[in-house]
């Protein structure tokens, strides 16, 4: 399997590895949010349920992986969408936590 256009644009001379968060071995992460957990958003308040999440390959995608947990490294680099019990969804860089 070939990487994307953007790899090949932007990390294929890079010194700094590319780690999919796809990749990763949730088992390993220690502090994570997880579905039925509180949150609060920028936007609409809260405290809200997480009732859904997708965690993206990068930053602000619009469609990803359906997980049930991540870890809050990969929400702090904005690469999860979250859908909330209030029926909106935000992406991660909205979102704290309680």
């Amino acid at each position: 399997m070939g990487h994307s256009p953007w790899y090949n644009t932007h990390m294929k001379n890079s010194k700094v590895p590319y780690l999919s968060p796809l990749s990763m071995s949730f088992s390993a992460l220690a502090d994570t949010l997880k579905v039925g957990d509180k949150v609060m958003t920028r936007n609409f308040g809260g405290p809200h349920t997480v009732i859904n999440m997708e965690l993206t390959e990068r930053p602000r995608e619009k469609y990803g992986k359906e997980v049930k947990k991540v870890s809050w490294y990969w929400v702090d680099q904005n690469m999860v969408i979250i859908d909330l019990d209030n029926g909106h969804w935000s992406y991660s860089e909205n979102i704290s936590r309680v």
